[in-house]
């Protein structure tokens, strides 16, 4: 799940570069950018080969139980090697400025001293198969996480209940600067027989300009983190949910910002 801040500036109108309004180039021109982007190419793929040269490994056995028939036909044959249970701990993220789903994903710890090697892993929940993910190569006591997908029993919703307009007039003219004030509503529920953890993800808007200012207004649950992981204006709830139950934050906040500005990302 990526979560992004939400920023605000200045609208600025795009302006056509002189290398994007320039006429086409000219031959020299094109041979020079040839020759550098095949000097480019060459260093890019030496450097591959010394990475992969470079790259080490251990050498795994894995013994089969009895002895198999494997035809004669140069293609691909699986065999069971191990059956394992491993121990997991389970919690759902979700951001709905971006994605209106729970991403239900897991802390796995490969207790039982047999290495896992890297490749693709076939994902079920609750017994219906989801879809595709991959490891690396996992040591026994390590611990990996493993992305399951999207779980419709949990449901995730932002909404905007409000959003007004200051238009404040002095004698008749109006204030030099123009405020707006947005209500918002997040709603996470539970549709599921058992209890869950859930990282409810949200973006308060940050200014890149002194001459936007933002105020939060009320909130109704305290986030458990603000600029979450370094990344400003992510708030972060970690929540906890019963069987059927619902949870809704309610927040405001407000810009201000010269009336005459036109501004981006609001």
């Amino acid at each position: 799940l990526y979560v992004a801040s939400w920023f605000l500036r200045p609208y600025q109108r795009e302006v056509l570069s002189d290398k994007v309004s320039a006429p086409l180039a000219t031959a020299y021109q094109t041979e020079a950018f040839r020759k550098e982007a095949g000097a480019l190419e060459e260093r890019a793929e030496s450097e591959m080969k010394y990475a992969t040269a470079e790259e080490k490994g251990i050498a795994i056995i894995y013994k089969l139980p009895s002895k198999v028939s494997v035809k004669s036909d140069k293609s691909e044959h699986k065999f069971p090697i191990s059956s394992q249970f491993l121990s997991a701990e389970f919690e759902y993220s979700s951001y709905p400025r971006v994605s209106p789903f729970a991403y239900l994903g897991s802390r796995v710890t490969n207790s039982k001293g047999l290495q896992l090697l890297a490749g693709r892993v076939n994902i079920f929940l609750e017994g219906d198969f989801v879809g595709f993910s991959g490891i690396s190569n996992i040591a026994p006591s390590e611990e990996f996480d493993l992305y399951l997908g999207i779980d419709e029993n949990v449901k995730v919703k932002r909404e905007l209940l409000e959003k007004k307009v200051d238009e404040t007039l002095i004698a008749g003219i109006p204030s030099r600067t123009k405020k707006t004030t947005f209500k918002y509503k997040l709603t996470v529920e539970n549709y599921k027989s058992k209890k869950i953890k859930v990282k409810l993800f949200e973006a308060i808007p940050v200014s890149e300009d002194d001459r936007i200012k933002i105020k939060i207004n009320e909130i109704s649950l305290e986030p458990d983190k603000e600029d979450w992981e370094d990344r400003k204006g992510i708030w972060l709830w970690e929540l906890e949910l019963d069987a059927q139950q619902k949870q809704e934050i309610f927040y405001t906040f407000t810009v201000e910002h010269p009336r005459d500005m036109l501004v981006e990302g609001l």
